[in-house]
């Protein structure tokens, strides 16, 4: 195998494995039989997955109800325009979860509509980002090589700061509209832990010096902070 394997620490102190196997979000993999193991954290592991069993977190849960609730059918993904239609159009309110970030300004969430959960682009209304260049062929975005368009200054430090503040975070859409090709654009707002303010992402990226206002996609007003 080509694969590299490494131990991920947050803040250098939390191992990233250990709290995920003892929230109960993973298994601990034990060495194959009659081999050392070369993970260092590997007793903490198998003690962080004894815990969890006892305590029935995560996947060791006994409710079956809640293994039920777990179970989400293959992505569908939604029609921007039906889904301004079901939220009744403009100024209409749609809840989310942001599931990935394509760049500073578009955010791939998921929708619950009509019993099914579909995801969908969205664009920040009011503001334009730097871009992330065309990946070369077997590389990363804004290589040179093979054709491929350059990324713009400062566009992944942009795309981090919507990651980290938005990213698997619950979200509240503020259906702006469609544009010609079709591109959903909403002010799109989250609220932070222990808050009851809620922040605009767009006027959040913008105040952090990643993006400037454009009248392109302004279609409606951005308003209030991010964190």
């Amino acid at each position: 195998s080509n694969r590299e394997s490494a131990t991920v620490y947050l803040d250098q102190r939390t191992n990233v494995a250990v709290a995920a196997i003892g929230a109960g979000w993973a298994k601990h993999r034990p060495p194959p039989a009659g081999k050392e193991t070369q993970v260092p954290a590997h007793a903490d592991m198998a003690a962080a997955e004894e815990k969890a069993k006892a305590d029935c977190l995560g996947m060791w849960t006994k409710d079956q109800a809640a293994i039920a609730a777990a179970v989400r059918q293959p992505e569908q993904k939604e029609d921007p325009k039906e889904l301004l239609s079901y939220a009744g159009g403009a100024g209409g309110r749609v809840t989310c979860l942001a599931e990935g970030i394509v760049n500073a300004s578009c955010i791939r969430v998921s929708v619950e509509r009509n019993g099914a959960t579909k995801t969908v682009l969205v664009y920040a209304a009011g503001v334009q980002c730097p871009k992330l260049g065309k990946p070369a062929q077997g590389g990363e975005a804004g290589g040179q090589d093979n054709g491929a368009a350059a990324t713009e200054p400062y566009a992944r430090e942009a795309k981090h700061f919507t990651e980290m503040n938005v990213l698997q975070r619950t979200c509240e859409l503020v259906l702006a509209g469609t544009d010609k090709f079709g591109n959903l654009y909403a002010q799109i707002t989250t609220k932070p832990e222990g808050s009851d303010a809620s922040g605009g992402s767009a006027a959040a990226i913008a105040a952090a010096g990643h993006a400037q206002s454009s009248s392109v996609n302004a279609l409606c007003p951005i308003k209030c902070f991010f964190l």
